[in-house]
């Protein structure tokens, strides 16, 4: 196939989330051979996906975060058992946000000591549906026996 050079309009941020992924990621191949990468997956995805049924595409997906096996709700918050109320993270879409940026709840628990924690340990979480906080330990260990019992 003859390559043919097209001039497209991208957003400036996209552009350079493309190139920092490339780089961060230590990926040699240049940008024209990522971007056709990456439509030929949109392209297949398009075009090879059967159509859902109606009922569930009118059933919007949970968003949340996911931590290991546990599944955080959008508008769960998670703090440093005896820190600060308003220290806290919370789940945004399907992000654990800290101070405005994205982040790991082990990096989370790590802003506080300035070393690596054990943030199953270290954090508490309190979800949307909850009236008290409960050790992420906790947390994890319901969400397994629930798991075990279904």
């Amino acid at each position: 196939m003859i390559p043919v050079t097209v001039s497209l309009q991208l957003p400036s941020p996209l552009l350079v989330e493309l190139l920092d992924f490339l780089r961060d990621n230590d990926d040699e191949q240049d940008l024209s051979q990522a971007a056709s990468d990456a439509l030929r997956d949109w392209l297949d995805q398009k075009t090879h996906t059967p159509p859902k049924p109606a009922q569930m595409q009118t059933q919007p997906q949970p968003r949340g975060y996911l931590w290991k096996s546990l599944f955080l709700p959008e508008g769960t918050m998670l703090k440093k058992f005896l820190s600060r109320g308003d220290d806290c993270a919370i789940v945004e879409g399907d992000r654990l946000m800290y101070r405005g940026s994205a982040v790991s709840p082990n990096q989370f628990a790590s802003f506080f000591s300035g070393c690596v924690r054990n943030a199953w340990r270290d954090l508490s979480i309190w979800m949307p549906h909850d009236r008290h906080w409960k050790y992420a330990s906790v947390r994890r260990r319901e969400a397994r026996q629930q798991q075990a019992q279904q």
